[in-house]
This record gives structure tokens, C-alpha cells and sequence, in this order.
């Protein structure tokens, strides 16, 4: 429940045109995760690499044209939830 209400809605430190993907780690994401809200929408969330002070990690959602970025704790949290459950 934790995860799920830090996720619901994803909150974001920063959003900027996106560039080269590969700059931020999204050519080859570390992990795509699929978020369902109601109603059956899905959206895929690409996890790329930190940033310098390693606090936060860049984001994208495929056919948007923007990086954004979140907190790296939650991809952490993410993570390990997936970790735990394999």
C-alpha cells in the first residue's frame, strides 16, 4: 500500500524536452513498468539512469516528448517490490 500511494499520482521534480534518450539512460531503460488506472488506461513508464547527485532518476512515457524525473527512492521502493516477488 505504501508503494501504491507514493506512485498514485507519480510525482514529478522536473519535466524538460527530451533530447537523446540515450543521455538519460531511456534507449535501453534499467525497467519499464506498466501503471492501470480505472477505467483499464494503461501507461508504460521507462526508468533510465540517475542523475548526478543520485537522488533522482529520469522517466519517460513513450510517444510523449519529454524527460521527466522522480524521486530515486521510488524506484527503489519499485525495485524491490519486484525483487521480492520473483
Amino acid at each position: 500500500d505504501y508503494l501504491l500511494e507514493r506512485l498514485a499520482p507519480l510525482p514529478s521534480a522536473r519535466t524538460f524536452s527530451a533530447g537523446d534518450p540515450a543521455a538519460y539512460g531511456l534507449a535501453a531503460p534499467e525497467l519499464e513498468f506498466e501503471l492501470e488506472r480505472g477505467g483499464g488506461a494503461v501507461t508504460t513508464v521507462a526508468v533510465g539512469n540517475r542523475d548526478l547527485e543520485g537522488s533522482l532518476r529520469y522517466v519517460s512515457v513513450p510517444g510523449r516528448d519529454s524527460v521527466e524525473m522522480i524521486s530515486a527512492q521510488i524506484v527503489d521502493d519499485l525495485m524491490g517490490l519486484v525483487a521480492g516477488a520473483g
